[in-house]
């Protein structure tokens, strides 16, 4: 089953600790990268959310935003910085004097927004409190996130499905129409040859020998039968493997190869239109990819 690399869930865990508020959300990327939004009491957790993310996705950005609202008879050590509240002194104080206003004016306004006011100590009574309550509801968010996976994955693949059956009806087409190709060629330039002597020269065996190879040349039956074979890959791939999107990938690659090699060789006309339908219903099937872990 295929899943998405877009996908979002939320949850709020309550208990005797407090509230938890937890959403993920993720966008397409090539490879795998974990942003966090902590508060300061659980940041120590940090290396751990990565770990565990990590282990449930394969690539895509993803974003994992906490809030926290802790019960008043919740353990955990808080102090003023007043290291950094001295240094702030003097800089509220000219800032004060440059712009005629009053220092508290100054503290006021600007004091909110600076995030190192607090110092949370670490507590070992805490820790022990909260890590149970936090990973249960992280736990509880990443399945939410990887239903979402599915689900949007699901959309996905059923489209990818039919466009690959789109390539399949234009690659049975190809086939149809190149039957006989060698032949046919062959018989014309061993046409063209015999118009080109002069009358009562016959053909030299090594000008049709080259004009046998050269009909070879024209001949698309392996690269008909790779496309196939690659075709079937990539719906095996979807139907039985998770996280295959760089697989899937690669494997687009090797199709674009194949039916580049049978536009370069082919000079019939229906055979070069159908290449043409075939490699843009390939350029979607690429674009979706793009959204697949």
């Amino acid at each position: 089953m295929l899943r998405s690399m877009t996908a979002f869930s939320r949850v709020n865990h309550v208990d005797s600790i407090g509230r938890c508020l937890i959403e993920i959300s993720s966008i397409n990327r090539r490879h795998l990268e974990v942003q966090t939004f902590l508060p300061k009491e659980i940041s120590i957790f940090d290396p751990e959310i990565r770990k565990r993310v990590q282990k449930k996705t394969a690539r895509g950005l993803v974003i994992v935003k906490v809030s926290l609202r802790l019960n008043k008879d919740t353990p955990f050590v808080a102090s003023a910085n007043n290291g950094f509240l001295e240094q702030l002194k003097p800089v509220y104080k000219e800032m004060a004097k440059e712009f005629g206003l009053a220092e508290k004016e100054i503290a006021l306004a600007l004091l909110p927004k600076e995030s190192n006011l607090i110092l949370f100590d670490e507590d070992p009574a805490f820790q022990e409190k909260m890590e149970p309550f936090f990973f249960a509801a992280l736990d509880e968010a990443l399945e939410a996130f990887q239903i979402s996976k599915e689900k949007e994955g699901r959309v996905l693949e059923e489209d990818l499905f039919a466009r690959m059956e789109k390539l399949k009806h234009f690659l049975s087409l190809i086939e149809n129409n190149s039957e006989n190709v060698r032949e046919l060629l062959y018989e014309r330039l061993k046409a063209r040859i015999k118009e080109m002597l002069p009358e009562g020269v016959s053909s030299d065996e090594r000008v049709l020998r080259e004009a046998c190879l050269l009909a070879d040349k024209a001949d698309i039956t392996e690269e008909i039968v790779r496309l196939k074979s690659h075709i079937d890959l990539f719906l095996k791939t979807m139907e039985h493997e998770s996280q295959q999107g760089k697989k899937l990938e690669f494997i687009c690659q090797e199709i674009h190869r194949e039916i580049t090699t049978i536009s370069s060789k082919t000079n019939e006309t229906k055979v070069s239109i159908l290449t043409v339908d075939f490699k843009s219903e390939l350029e979607k099937i690429k674009e979706q990819l793009q959204n697949i872990e």
